[in-house]
């Protein structure tokens, strides 16, 4: 059996071949794979089952290197990252392989045509939904909005200096605030991620965090006194930066963490049945009113369901599942398709109806790509689990969509 490390390399390999940019070692090596029985035979099969041939005139239309290094990019990084079995929906190489041309073809209009209007099909159906960018609004504490996808914003407030660069949200200390001259007054911001979008802000403590879709993050334009305090709503990634007498508080409306200096995901979102808290490094601590504080390590994961407040449940899981968002891709592991399309749902701006109950039920592990349109994905569920979708646009609002799933036909 082929270890991880190869199945990503094959897979690159028949990307690169279909594209012709094979260095000559690597055409060597395709060249082996290729006179392995089989493979041949399976190589020309996957061609013609996602109608590649069908596309050759779009890609030459298209800036290729561009479209495609980011998914060599993507594989390389695979290939150097992990470190157990890799969380993938296809149970070989040869069906990972199946699906990285997939993403090729199906792919290349949504990277080189980015927009985030789907195509219409008729009065209320859509053909896809292209995915998310970043994207935020900027709330400051006089209620100033400030749309941070038009404007490239600089800002002095009391004690610090805002700046929008290279889709990151700074925050620099004030020079003037050194000043005894200079009021202490701290004011409150909150940043506010809607659906669609995501965003990276680097508080005045140089702590960094990723916003994830349907979020918002308050915090002060200064930490003053013995604590650090932010407050959220939705999923954020933190890295902390360590502070020995400033503890880093992230209040949330389920449970409190706190930390020093340490890498953990949160998700604390209002639709959601539960609140979850993954650590990457260091260690943090769950407080909640009247509740017994839990103490995580790294590679440890806290839920609690809102159903059950007192109830705390601790287990193993691997980080980078719960903080592959940030990153550009959905990691999913044994997740009910009701929460599946939740998540995904939050990135591509739509709301899921199950026509059956038990279809919310069914259960997916493995990955997907964040860069392409929703259909991607949505093709691969229906093939998997048996059941038909439709994209229906809102005609009150073309900005509501709706994915309706239901059983295939016998």
């Amino acid at each position: 059996m082929l270890d991880t490390n190869q199945k990503f390399y094959t897979a690159k390999l028949i990307i690169k071949s279909v594209l012709g940019t094979l260095s000559s070692q690597e055409d060597v090596d395709f060249e082996k794979w290729l006179s392995i029985p089989g493979n041949k035979e399976f190589y020309h099969r996957i061609l013609k089952e996602e109608n590649f041939e069908n596309k050759i005139s779009l890609f030459e239309n298209l800036d290729k290197n561009a479209a495609y290094s980011k998914i060599l990019k993507r594989i390389d990084n695979k290939q150097q990252t992990i470190k157990r079995k890799p969380l993938v929906a296809f149970r070989s190489v040869y069906r990972y392989a199946a699906a990285a041309i997939l993403l090729i073809s199906v792919g290349y209009y949504g990277i080189s045509h980015f927009s985030s209007k789907p195509t219409e099909i008729n009065n209320s159906i859509v053909l896809d939904l292209e995915p998310g960018y970043d994207k935020a609004t900027l709330v400051l504490e006089d209620g100033t909005e400030v749309d941070l996808e038009k404007n490239e914003f600089v800002k002095t407030q009391t004690l610090a200096e805002v700046k929008n660069q290279d889709n990151a949200l700074v925050y620099l200390p004030n020079r003037e605030s050194n000043s005894a001259k200079s009021p202490k007054k701290v004011g409150k911001n909150t940043l506010f991620v809607p659906r669609g979008g995501i965003y990276k802000l680097i508080l005045p403590d140089g702590s960094k965090v990723w916003l994830n879709s349907s979020s918002s993050l308050k915090y002060p334009t200064s930490f003053e006194g013995n604590k650090r305090v932010v407050e959220l709503s939705g999923e954020a990634y933190f890295e902390v930066k360590k502070d020995v007498g400033k503890s880093f508080i992230v209040k949330t409306k389920m449970r409190d963490i706190s930390v020093l200096g340490t890498s953990f995901n949160v998700s604390a979102y209002n639709d959601d049945a539960f609140f979850a808290a993954t650590l990457a490094e260091g260690k943090i601590k769950l407080v909640g009113d009247q509740q017994k504080e839990v103490y995580l390590k790294p590679g440890e994961q806290a839920v609690v369901g809102k159903k059950d407040l007192g109830t705390v449940q601790v287990k193993n899981v691997n980080p980078q599942v719960y903080s592959a968002w940030k990153d550009g891709t959905f990691f999913f592991e044994n997740m009910s398709l009701d929460n599946i399309l939740r998540k995904v749902g939050r990135w591509y701006n739509f709301k899921t109806d199950f026509s059956h109950a038990q279809l919310s039920e069914i259960t997916f592990t493995g990955l997907a790509s964040k860069e392409f349109p929703a259909k991607l994905l949505l093709d691969r569920i229906s093939k998997s689990a048996n059941v038909t979708y439709e994209i229906i646009q809102n005609t009150e609002n073309n900005e509501e969509y709706l994915v309706k799933i239901s059983r295939k036909d016998p």
